[in-house]
């Protein structure tokens, strides 16, 4: 595991990380756990990392207009996530405010590069978390991941980019002997840095 000399190193090693599992499909930073606030309660769920900006420190996700989760984060625009690789043993959580985009010039574009079979999470008929006698999948009839790209259009109208601009970040190197953390916070346009105890 590699030692860190700086804090400065730490959160460049932190940033590539998650820049990572952006891009790799199995890599194990691609399904971090986020959290929002439903009233005095946390909710979790494992999402997918479809981007991350380094330069402006944002984070991008994708949902359905209509999941809980949007609602939750109209109500409180805060939103944490949790990151893990197991083979480098580093943690990373973040905490950042969150921008949601629906039928704009942003979720358009990424709408455009969405196959068929990454539009089918917006394509139910009945909102997502319905309750139903049988486990269905929602899909409408003839639904198909072989089907025209053109054909699921229809989808856009539920289709949300979650954009999280990142405000702290704690990172988490585990050694066996002398682990290593250090907590970031973005003021006055730049992060300033402070080690922890692990």
């Amino acid at each position: 595991m590699p030692y860190f000399h700086t804090p400065d190193a730490m959160l460049d090693a932190a940033w590539r990380l998650l820049l990572n599992g952006a891009v790799k499909k199995h890599d194990p930073l691609r399904t971090p756990v986020i959290g929002t606030t439903s009233g005095q309660q946390v909710q979790l769920r494992t999402v997918v990392l479809r981007r991350v900006d380094i330069a402006p420190r944002c984070l991008y996700f994708y949902t359905d207009i209509r999941a809980g989760k949007v609602a939750q984060l109209q109500q409180n625009s805060s939103l944490s996530a949790l990151f893990y690789h197991p083979r480098q043993q580093f943690q990373i959580r973040t905490l950042g405010q969150v921008s949601l985009h629906h039928q704009d010039v942003v979720a358009q574009d990424c709408w455009q590069r969405l196959p068929v079979a990454g539009r089918k999470n917006y394509a139910t008929t009945p909102a997502p978390g319905t309750p139903t006698p049988l486990p269905v999948s929602g899909l409408p009839e003839g639904w198909s991941s072989d089907m025209p790209l053109a054909q699921s259009e229809f989808a856009f109208v539920h289709f949300v980019v979650m954009i999280c601009e990142v405000e702290y970040i704690d990172c988490l190197q585990l050694h066996a002997e002398h682990s290593q953390r250090a907590a970031f916070k973005w003021e006055h346009s730049a992060w300033s840095a402070t080690w922890l105890i692990p």
